[in-house]
């Protein structure tokens, strides 16, 4: 598993994978259970969102297209891998 995707919020980590599931591809949040648990944290504690070694091109991709259609601060340059 490869991280393809930082969120700063669990909502933001929930929706790449939504999105990435839209695209065919399996996406886990790392430690999901424990970010449920903890909500918002620091920006240093980045939610790493997991895909398949063999997708990770694949859902760059589609992140990448994604964020070019939405105003999000933290989808350029960092949030990605």
């Amino acid at each position: 598993m490869q991280t393809v995707y930082f969120a700063r919020k669990i909502a933001d980590a929930r929706t790449a994978c939504e999105l990435l599931a839209n695209a065919g591809i399996d996406a886990h949040i790392a430690d999901k259970e424990l970010w449920e648990v903890a909500g918002q944290r620091p920006e240093a504690d980045m939610i790493r969102v997991l895909v398949d070694n063999r997708k990770l091109d694949k859902a760059r991709r589609a992140l990448c297209e994604w964020a070019s259609g939405h105003d999000i601060g933290h989808a350029a340059g960092r949030s990605y891998t």
